[in-house]
C-alpha cells in the first residue's frame, strides 16, 4: 500500500475494480479490496476511479458482446452496495441473496431509508 500510495502521489492513476469493504467469514468481517483502496486514497489524498461494481459501465461490454436485452437480465448478488446497486445503476432487475454479506436485518434497515438500496427480489438462502 505504501508503494501504491507513492506511485499515485507521483502521478499514477488509482483505478479500483470495486469498493467492497469486507467479506463475512463466520462471525467476523474481513477486509477486502475496497478497504485497501480507501487506505491508499486516504494516504495519497487522491480518489480512485472505480471501473467495476457498482459502476454500470461494467455491464456495457457483456451487453454489447452478447447482444443482451437488459430487460431480460437480472443482477444477482449478496451485497447491496455493490451488486444490487450495479443492477440499479444499469436499470436491470436485481436479486439479493442473503447468504453472503447482506443480512435480512440490513435489508430491513434499507427499506426504512429514503434512498435505500432495495432489490427487486431477495431470498434468504441459496442451497445446492
Amino acid at each position: 500500500m505504501c508503494y501504491a500510495s507513492a506511485l499515485v502521489q507521483n502521478g499514477a492513476k488509482l483505478i479500483a475494480t470495486n469498493n467492497d469493504a469486507n467479506v463475512r467469514r463466520q462471525k467476523f468481517k474481513m477486509p477486502v479490496g475496497g478497504s485497501f483502496v480507501k487506505a491508499i486514497e486516504f494516504a495519497s489524498e487522491q480518489v480512485a476511479h472505480v471501473i467495476g461494481k457498482p459502476n454500470a459501465d461494467v455491464i456495457e461490454i457483456p451487453k454489447t458482446d452478447l447482444n443482451l436485452n437488459l430487460n431480460e437480465c437480472i443482477m444477482i448478488g449478496d451485497r447491496l452496495d455493490s451488486d444490487i446497486m450495479l443492477g440499479k445503476n444499469a436499470h436491470i432487475d436485481t436479486f439479493a441473496v442473503l447468504t453472503g454479506v447482506t443480512t435480512e436485518e440490513q435489508l430491513r434497515q434499507e427499506t426504512t431509508k429514503e434512498n435505500g438500496i432495495i432489490p427487486t427480489y431477495y431470498w434468504d438462502r441459496v442451497e445446492i
